[in-house]
């Protein structure tokens, strides 16, 4: 990857590749600022997941909380769609009483590939190098953001 842009807060490292089935270039790009901004995201919402889960686990203890498996499910499920980014990173186990009952809620994170920080761009023009197609994109994002501004 050669490095596009530098400066304080970010490094922008690109690598160019021809896709014969649309005949175009594609720049791979990796934002180290982007990278940090989507971390923080994907923690917050790791973190409120678990709360969630610890909430579910600590109703199986109290006097009136839930502990029926059904519910026990349904409210898992839900959560599940609530988070469905964070919630495939994780494996949650329900040990079941011989009733109808849950006796314990267990989870484990599980590790993935980290893609934070990257983005594709593509085009048509194949002579480009990677400084020249990124400068053009970031112009076109300079002009775009100007109309819009303008507009309000």
């Amino acid at each position: 990857m050669v490095t596009v842009r530098e400066d304080n807060q970010r490094r922008i490292k690109a690598a160019p590749m021809y896709n014969p089935d649309t005949q175009e270039i594609e720049l791979t790009c990796h934002s180290t600022a982007k990278e940090i901004k989507e971390e923080g995201i994907k923690n917050r919402f790791e973190k409120r997941f678990e709360d969630h889960l610890k909430k579910i686990q600590t109703g199986l203890n109290k006097r009136h909380g839930i502990k029926r498996y059904e519910k026990i499910l349904e409210k898992i499920g839900r959560l599940k769609e609530r988070f469905k980014r964070v919630a495939r990173r994780y494996e949650i186990k329900i040990e079941k009483e011989d009733t109808d009952r849950v006796r314990a809620i267990s989870w484990e994170y599980k590790e993935e590939s980290n893609l934070s920080g990257f983005y594709c761009l593509r085009s048509n023009q194949l002579n480009f190098k990677e400084q020249e197609l990124f400068d053009i994109f970031s112009m076109l994002t300079d002009i775009e953001d100007a109309f819009k501004s303008m507009k309000s």
